[in-house]
């Protein structure tokens, strides 16, 4: 489950739950995130190595970015709603803190929306597979 995973990387980045991340913070726990989500623990000793990950993803920048973008989604809501639903701690706006519930809110997000972000890079590699089907079998040599 989402929950399970995101503790799972908060105790391999030695992060408590109950202290609040910066901005930098939950980028790396967002980061490492991913990675597993999408690969599994085989990528676990390259989290935070991102030339390395870049080499087992393609367009690890891409999806890097699209989760960075999750985050700054829930700062606009933030700043935009009247009645802040998520803990906020320090009371500076300028330096934002996240719970482990905002951290659980933003993996949500990104479990539920990946799908249509990601479909145009399968659309592409589908294109560039075909093009490898010279005799429409649909195999392609390797």
């Amino acid at each position: 489950s989402e929950s399970q995973l995101l503790e799972k990387i908060y105790g391999l980045q030695h992060k408590p739950l109950q202290r609040p991340l910066s901005d930098q913070g939950l980028g790396q726990v967002l980061e490492a995130y991913m990675a597993i989500w999408m690969a599994g623990d085989e990528v676990t000793p390259y989290l935070g190595k991102s030339g390395e990950l870049a080499q087992i993803f393609p367009h690890w920048d891409k999806i890097v970015h699209f989760a960075h973008g999750q985050v700054s989604a829930l700062n606009y809501q933030r700043q935009h709603q009247r009645k802040l639903s998520t803990r906020t701690l320090g009371g500076n706006a300028l330096l934002p803190r996240y719970s482990f519930e905002d951290a659980h809110v933003v993996v949500g997000t990104i479990t539920s929306s990946f799908a249509s972000f990601w479909e145009s890079e399968c659309r592409e590699m589908k294109r560039k597979l075909s093009t490898l089907d010279r005799q429409h079998t649909g195999r392609v040599p390797l």
